[in-house]
């Protein structure tokens, strides 16, 4: 059954909160054994243009196909979550700040495998490969590269949701060097009778990447968020 792409847009204004609010939620596995799913790089000047090695740094954001994503530049999390995000979400408004990795345009069809023609493509603006984008033509998700201020607090979020599971990770929290290149994406990790996620991120250089540690946007038992240094898994439910 082919589905509205207005509906999967309206999922990326928020965080995975209103994501299960919304209640909107799509039955997609991560991959089809045996199908490859060809992606087209798109570059993006406008983005590109904003590009400056000497203040800015780049990211990768792995995502498409029930794992949505988006990033806040400037703030800690305190400041985005037990302020900004709160009044926005009383306000039933974008958080301030908020910018979804990527928004389906409208009046898309689903094709057999359940894909917008959009999902074919990944937003490009010259950063160098990593072992995981390199082979993301296996897999039906998508990457976005965007360009972020150097020296400021960057929150970072990547939420798996479907109709069949979820896993909502929490959101990584650092602060990007001047021309560095970052990759974020959602880690999963079988163990016996379940199955954990956690957002990691990873620098480029030089075709390799270095594992980072970042701190973690860590919600409290009152609701209120916290910068942990703690690297927090989640459990993937149903």
């Amino acid at each position: 059954m082919k589905q509205d792409a207005s509906k999967r847009s309206s999922i990326h204004t928020g965080l995975g909160t209103v994501i299960a609010r919304l209640g909107l939620l799509l039955i997609v596995p991560l991959a089809v054994g045996g199908c490859t799913f060809k992606k087209t790089d798109v570059q993006n000047p406008a983005e590109m243009a904003k590009y400056d090695p000497a203040s800015t740094a780049r990211i990768r954001l792995i995502s498409g196909q029930g794992a949505y994503a988006g990033f806040v530049s400037g703030q800690s999390c305190e400041q985005y979550f037990n302020d900004t995000y709160r009044k926005a979400l009383a306000a039933r408004e974008r958080p301030q700040g908020w910018n979804p990795s990527r928004i389906v345009p409208s009046g898309q069809s689903t094709d057999i495998f359940g894909m917008w023609p959009s999902d074919y493509q990944n937003n490009v603006i010259g950063m160098p490969a990593s072992p995981v984008s390199a082979k993301i033509d296996e897999t039906r998700r998508y990457f976005d590269e965007r360009v972020v201020p150097a020296g400021q607090p960057l929150i970072v979020f990547v939420a798996f949701v479907t109709s069949g599971s979820s896993c909502s990770s929490a959101p990584v929290s650092f602060v990007p060097r001047a021309g560095a290149d970052y990759e974020v994406r959602q880690a999963f990790q079988s163990q016996t009778f379940q199955t954990t996620c956690r957002n990691e991120v990873v620098e480029l250089k030089a075709g390799e990447e270095k594992p980072m540690s970042p701190n973690y946007c860590i919600q409290d038992s009152s609701g209120d968020y916290h910068t942990r240094s703690v690297t927090p898994v989640s459990q993937a439910g149903q």
